[in-house]
């Protein structure tokens, strides 16, 4: 403000001057004179900002610097790793670090664990919607893919909606399924909706569409529950390259509200006491021993436990599904020969009730010629009963006679006297 004054003070003072010089003066010699002086004031102002510039400019160039530096510093920290506690809490603002963490892993080794995690776990693509209808008759059904990143909860806040998350495991250009592999399906939802679909072989795939065709595996055709919870499953579900695995500390950290909102209520009880003091009536297999230290015992160690800390069951959910399907097969064996046989005891009791019911017609059917036959019987024991009484008669009757008739040939005899037999001597006894 000064420097303007004053500019504008010796600007009055050279025009008057030039005024009063251009009595005496050339007017030209005037002229050149205030166009020098005017020429040089516009040339200190502007030298003045082209200053205040550079200044301003080198300020900045030394910020940008700084900046740069630490952007560096802070780049080197992610490829490499660092302990610096200085650049480890300048990043915690800007990536997921703990906050009360002394180290940061270098990109290579967290991609490495990474890759061994998705290897372990396999790819997993969420989201999926079924692109048709279930065929009724084979079970396949199209699935659509989602083209974006999946969704991945927010594990502070489990009431928060999904946010989206970049997904290493799955690729978001292409599918890269391929033909004749297997996949697992699930529900997406929450604890109470995750239904496990089933298992399907990936008989077609679009790899640009990002649309594959899967087939279940048989179970479907055995199993009408599991045919009619895909039938009603309208999505989105989720689609496992690997059946996943359970792990001790897959749930560790989380606080009851998270776990009561990621499990359902049958399991979560022992996912709560998991890792806290054992009681003696739990099951010896679930009492971890530990030392003084509080450290696990490994088998075999002869130190003798201070405590006991409760560990839920780790299950092996591959082994644990195969087994049920090989039970529910098994099962499912027996029940279809049991209704076969059923079937056949069936037939056997119609053949049995028909036979029952012909031995009853030849029941009823003899009894009637029982009936004839004891009417014949009866009458043929009449008609013996008067032969006999007549055979009776008879004898009685020939008895008699005889009787007389020997009476009679008595009295002929007594009146004819005594008979001397006349012997021929010409007859000879010998040869008769």
């Amino acid at each position: 403000m000064l420097i303007a004054i004053f500019l504008g003070v010796v600007s009055l003072v050279v025009l008057v001057a030039a005024f009063l010089a251009s009595k005496r003066w050339h007017w030209g010699s005037v002229l050149a004179l205030v166009a020098f002086y005017f020429a040089s004031v516009a040339f200190l102002i502007l030298a003045a900002q082209t200053l205040n510039a550079r200044n301003s400019l080198q300020k900045q160039v030394v910020d940008t610097d700084k900046r740069l530096n630490a952007e560096l510093e802070g780049i080197d920290a992610l490829e490499s790793g660092t302990r610096v506690a200085s650049v480890v809490r300048r990043l915690a603002g800007q990536i997921n670090v703990a906050d009360d963490a002394t180290e940061l892993a270098s990109v290579g080794r967290m991609a490495h664990e990474l890759r061994l995690k998705s290897r372990a776990r396999g790819r997993v693509w969420r989201n999926a919607e079924p692109a048709g209808e279930v065929d009724l008759a084979t079970g396949q059904v199209r699935v659509s893919f989602p083209a974006s990143a999946p969704k991945t909860s927010n594990p502070d806040d489990p009431d928060a909606e999904p946010a989206a998350a970049e997904d290493t495991s799955a690729a978001t250009a292409r599918l890269d399924l391929e033909p004749e592999s297997v996949v697992y399906l699930f529900e997406q939802g929450n604890a109470n909706q995750q239904q496990y679909l089933g298992e399907f072989v990936v008989k077609e795939v679009d790899n640009e569409g990002r649309t594959a065709l899967l087939l279940p595996l048989g179970q479907l055709a055995e199993d009408d529950y599991a045919a009619d919870r895909l039938i009603n499953s309208q999505g989105p579900w989720i689609v496992y390259e690997s059946m996943p695995a359970d792990s001790p500390n897959l749930f560790a950290g989380l606080s009851e509200k998270q776990l009561r909102k990621l499990l359902p209520e049958s399991t979560v009880q022992e996912y709560l006491r998991d890792g806290t003091p054992a009681e003696a009536d739990d099951d010896p297999e679930r009492r971890e021993p530990l030392d003084a230290d509080g450290q696990p015992i490994p088998p075999g160690s002869e130190t003798e436990p201070v405590s006991f800390r409760y560990r839920r069951l780790v299950r092996d959910y591959a082994f644990l599904l195969a087994d049920s399907e090989q039970l529910y097969a098994e099962l499912t064996a027996l029940q279809s020969s049991a209704r076969v046989e059923v079937e056949r005891l069936r037939e056997a009791l119609a053949g049995a009730e028909k036979l029952s019911e012909f031995r009853k017609a030849q029941i009823e059917a003899t009894r009637s010629d029982l009936v004839a036959v004891e009417r014949d019987r009866d009458a043929i024991e009449t008609h013996l009963n008067r032969l006999n009484e007549q055979l009776a008669q008879a004898e009685t009757l020939l008895e008699t006679t005889l009787q007389e008739n020997a009476a009679l040939a008595a009295q002929i005899a007594s009146a004819r006297g005594p008979m001397t037999p006349v012997v021929s001597p010409a007859l000879d006894v010998d040869a008769l």
